[in-house]
């Protein structure tokens, strides 16, 4: 488990590496989410990237496979491994008319090649918690 020291000795080192720079955003899955957490978290309906500038504004964003929002992340976050039909066009150009691409990728073909390449897999937690990296707490160090 890392500790206090650590996390004191890193945002030091960060500090006189990258002055003036903002501490990184940690991101982890667990089963267990404290109320304190969960209440400073904002449900929204929207991408969830958006909330991305409150938690680098020092609040708690966790995210689970009911959360409201963009169904993509349940897919991206491993919540889900459900597909919007079409979603190879949805991800790439779209088709006129009939679905706004978002032009993540170029083409279909590599919307196709990279969901290969990417197999899935299971969420390893019932919530993923973005905090920024002074707001971890020791226990949300890795327990391994």
């Amino acid at each position: 488990m890392i500790n206090t020291q650590f996390k004191q000795e890193f945002q030091f080192k960060w500090e006189k590496y990258f002055p003036g720079v903002e501490l990184p955003v940690a991101y982890f899955y667990t089963d267990e989410v404290s109320a304190l957490d969960r209440a400073d978290s904002q449900d929204e309906e929207h991408c969830v990237v958006a909330s991305f500038q409150r938690v680098r504004q020092g609040h708690t964003f966790v995210y689970g496979e009911d959360s409201p929002g963009c169904k993509g992340w349940r897919r991206y976050t491993r919540f889900s491994q459900s597909l919007r039909p079409q979603f190879e066009f949805f991800l790439s150009c779209g088709i006129p008319r009939e679905i706004e691409g978002e032009r993540v990728k170029k083409s279909p073909d590599l919307v196709d090649s990279y969901l290969k390449s990417h197999p899935a897999f299971q969420a390893p937690g019932h919530f993923l918690v973005f905090k920024r990296w002074d707001n971890l707490a020791p226990w949300n160090f890795w327990k391994n």
